[in-house]
């Protein structure tokens, strides 16, 4: 990936955080909440950064996962939610609440922003 030390400004430049200011489109973050590759904090972070320029945004957090879906029923809720934004974002169909794991967004709060939030 690069050395922070020696490769700060190339690093700088192809982080998506410092250039979510160019994301103008939809986005869905989908983030367990255990992940030790990236962390809730930094998922919170890139939805902050979207929503702050105006961008919808689904931001679906899984509070008993890592990185990637182990247990069957979250990875159902959280294809279900990625086709119901797909739904909405290109075909322009409303999903029914019941039917939309979309439908349980979390908001970035003051609490998750400092470290994640604890459940």
């Amino acid at each position: 990936m690069g050395d922070p030390k020696t490769d700060s400004a190339r690093l700088r430049r192809i982080s998506p955080l410092f250039n979510a200011d160019k994301i103008k489109v939809p986005l869905m973050v989908l983030q367990g909440a255990n992940d030790p590759r990236v962390l809730q904090v930094e998922s919170d972070e890139i939805v902050a950064a979207a929503k702050k320029n105006g961008v919808p945004v689904e931001y679906i957090v899984f509070p008993d996962e890592g990185h990637g879906f182990v247990k069957k029923e979250n990875e159902i809720r959280g294809y279900s939610g990625i086709l119901a934004f797909l739904d909405m974002h290109l075909k322009g169909e409303r999903p029914l609440a019941a039917d939309s794991a979309a439908s349980v967004s979390v908001p970035v709060t003051s609490d998750s922003a400092k470290g994640g939030a604890k459940k």
